[in-house]
């Protein structure tokens, strides 16, 4: 009979897991994160609301499941390349990896001050893990709002999601190494070694082991050995932490750390998050509601002081830090970003109901944090929406080298497209001047030093379209030692054709252009005429996990965009109503400017 019941609570909890998000969607509720709609429904129906759902055998294990699954994917969602890029001196900030390392040492700094400060006022006995829920960051929170800006890719954006990762990492390092010091015959410091070395041990041999051709192919079909060896990673990993004395939840953030400096597909990684997010997560959240006791808050006079102490603390620990920005940003642009740092969620959560378990903190001090968790996962992204304007995508610089026929009624199509374009060319000397709209930019001379010089080299495309292809081929080699994005170079000559396209650059030729024309007129009239019209024809690669495998008869804000072409990896595919969106895809779409922007919006 106990099964029974352990089974039906077991329906409620999933079935609610899979209406809340259509309810949230249903009624417009972006602002709020799923994970918070998960556990305030959870206390609706749990203990301190209706009593409807408890916890039985099922729940709890799954729950538990969900927690190191959880865990698992906080290691997964590191991003170890963003460490590893060098920074600029190109933008605002002289290097974005340092001032975040710096901003993270001083929220954890301050973290441990306000800490021994709460700790003096009487409000919490131990002040490391209140120091850590003050100094930890949610990604979950950050990261979407900073896509939803269009900010994910600035140099602002880069510092707030770096400062988030470095929060992330060792804030849980930090948390899981005090838990071992608090258990009797918990990690010395040679079992902690001992372990990371494994760590990388394992990584090593499952890159060696990647590589291999009989693995290649097992990864596909229904064998699915990525899957399985994840799993296989996840409990050897949980395994090996307990048996040396420390917790599930550090092997299991140990394993995600493997994953991710094993750079898995975009495919894979949403795999792992369908299974995670899609099942054993929710539980672990809704059973934090259904098990949070608002009575124990109500009980102790201290918690209710406790409650805006420590959500004025969690700010203070941000906002403070992050006016090392305002030497580079506004006022509003740093305040802000020290607002959205405060968005603590599923560490916090975590950090609560472990040192909850292992009685380090009180029933009422856990419900606390879980309550200042979710207040600001609503005032973080709020506020910070609120203060930052959306940035719209910048049209790419486009120089130009040389003026003919070709170049100069081009540049005037992307002027119209709102392009910043520039034509560099050698200064004709004519009897007296023109009235033109070309935007022509004269040199005295036409050679790498005056086009460096008149910053021909700073765009984010440079098409070489000059008639001297030994020229062109000047011009393009120093364009890619100064790191231009894009380099299109002209050449009609099949050899320098052929010699530039073997070193990587993207080249056109008018008598080749003129034969695919041709063809095309033959083969596909309907095609030229749409490249022709006004409008656009704009590439775009799916990035939104809430579209994977979506059929496009069911993308709801197409617009007159027309998708042209899909290209899965090097493979293009002719699109119909039942083909269905992968992540990674990249798109050929024309149509009006704002219908293809609000495609990219949706699907980048």
């Amino acid at each position: 009979m106990q099964e029974h019941a352990s089974f039906t609570g077991l329906m409620l909890v999933v079935s609610i897991a899979f209406l809340i998000p259509i309810l949230l969607h249903r009624f417009r509720l972006k602002f709020m994160p799923v994970v918070v709609a998960e556990i305030l429904v959870g206390i609706i129906l749990g203990q301190s609301g209706f009593d409807i759902i408890h916890s039985g055998p099922w729940l709890a294990v799954l729950s538990t499941l969900g927690l190191i699954y959880l865990m698992f994917l906080s290691g997964v969602e590191i991003d170890f390349s963003a460490f590893s890029k060098k920074g600029k001196a190109s933008g605002k900030l002289p290097n974005p990896f340092l001032i975040s390392l710096i901003i993270f040492g001083l929220m954890l700094g301050l973290s441990f001050a306000l800490a021994e400060l709460m700790k003096w006022m009487g409000l919490v006995k131990d002040p490391f893990v209140m120091a850590i829920i003050l100094a930890t960051v949610s990604l979950g929170v950050v990261v979407p709002v900073l896509k939803e800006k269009k900010l994910l890719n600035t140099e602002l954006g880069q510092t707030i999601l770096l400062t988030a990762v470095l929060s992330d990492f060792v804030t849980m390092l930090l948390f899981v190494f005090y838990l071992a010091s608090k258990t009797e015959g918990g990690l010395s410091p040679i079992w902690i070694s001992i372990l990371l070395v494994f760590v990388f041990i394992v990584y090593f041999v499952i890159k060696k082991m990647d590589n291999g051709k009989v693995y290649e192919s097992l990864r596909r079909g229904t064998t699915q050995l990525g899957t399985r060896g994840t799993f296989a990673l996840i409990l050897l990993f949980v395994v090996l932490a307990e048996a040396l004395g420390a917790e599930a939840i550090l092997g299991a953030f140990l394993a995600g750390v493997i994953v991710s400096l094993l750079s898995p597909s975009k495919d894979f990684i949403h795999q792992l998050d369908s299974f995670g997010y899609g099942f054993l997560i929710p539980i672990f959240f809704i059973m934090i509601g259904v098990n949070l006791d608002l009575g124990a808050i109500f009980n102790d006079p201290n918690v209710w002081l406790l409650i805006p102490v420590m959500l004025l603390a969690i700010y203070i620990a941000r906002v403070i830090p992050t006016l090392l920005l305002r030497r580079y940003y506004s006022w509003t642009e740093t305040t802000s970003s020290g607002i959205l740092l405060g968005a603590t969620l599923s560490l916090a959560i975590v950090v609560a109901t472990v040192s909850l378990d292992f009685g380090i903190i009180s029933n009422s001090v856990a419900s606390a944090i879980i309550l200042v968790s979710i207040l600001s996962c609503f005032i973080s992204p709020m506020m910070f929406q609120k203060s930052i304007p959306t940035i719209l995508p910048e049209k790419p610089r486009v120089s130009m080298v040389g003026a003919n026929t070709i170049t100069l009624p081009v540049s005037l199509d992307l002027q119209a497209e709102g392009f910043e374009v520039t034509v560099y060319s050698a200064a004709q000397n004519k009897l007296y001047d023109e009235d033109h709209n070309f935007p022509i930019v004269e040199l005295d001379k036409l050679n790498t030093e005056t086009l460096f010089a008149a910053g021909a080299f700073s765009g984010n495309v440079l098409v070489l379209g000059t008639g001297d292809e030994e020229k062109n081929l000047e011009f393009a080699t120093f364009a890619k030692m100064k790191g231009v994005e894009r380099i299109i170079v002209r050449a009609e000559v099949p050899e320098m054709h052929s010699k530039l396209t073997a070193e990587g650059y993207t080249v056109f030729s008018t008598t080749i252009s003129t034969r695919v024309l041709m063809k095309s007129l033959v083969d596909n009239p309907g095609m030229i005429q749409m490249i022709s019209q006004p409008g656009t024809l704009q590439q775009l690669i799916v990035g939104n996990t809430l579209y994977h495998g979506l059929p496009l008869r069911q993308l709801p804000f197409l617009g007159d965009a027309l998708i042209v072409k899909i290209y899965r990896g090097d493979i293009p595919i002719i699109p119909h109503g039942d083909t269905e969106l992968l992540i990674g895809d990249r798109l050929i779409v024309s149509g009006s400017s704002e219908s293809i922007q609000r495609l990219t919006d949706e699907l980048g």
